[in-house]
């Protein structure tokens, strides 16, 4: 994917970054992200094996260092392999009710 022309310092104008940061989108490759698929292909494994994970996940760091990215890789990943994945709208989530509404429609 290649991102809106952003140039910095010492760029030419026709050069421009292959991935913009920030905007969600998966980049080309999750450098530096190998501990944390590590983790969340134990987790798929798990659930593809129709068990639970062994833990919750949580991923958190400041705006634009990938965690939007990382969730897209992991719902591919779960995909492949046909784990359901849910993805609610935050701002349509106000009960833990509305939090699973999205798994029981996929289960009916």
């Amino acid at each position: 994917m290649v991102g809106t022309p952003t140039y910095t310092a010492g760029m030419k104008a026709t050069e421009q970054w292959l991935f913009t940061p920030g905007t969600g989108a998966t980049p080309p490759v999750l450098a530096g992200r190998e501990r944390e698929q590590e983790v969340l292909n134990g987790c798929l494994a798990r659930m593809a094996g129709g068990r639970s994970p062994p833990h919750d996940v949580v991923l958190v760091g400041p705006r634009g260092n990938g965690k939007t990215a990382l969730l897209n890789w992991f719902e591919d990943a779960c995909r492949k392999v046909r784990v359901n994945v849910a993805r609610p709208a935050p701002s349509r989530v106000r009960t833990e009710r509305a939090l699973s509404a999205p798994v029981r429609r996929e289960r009916s």
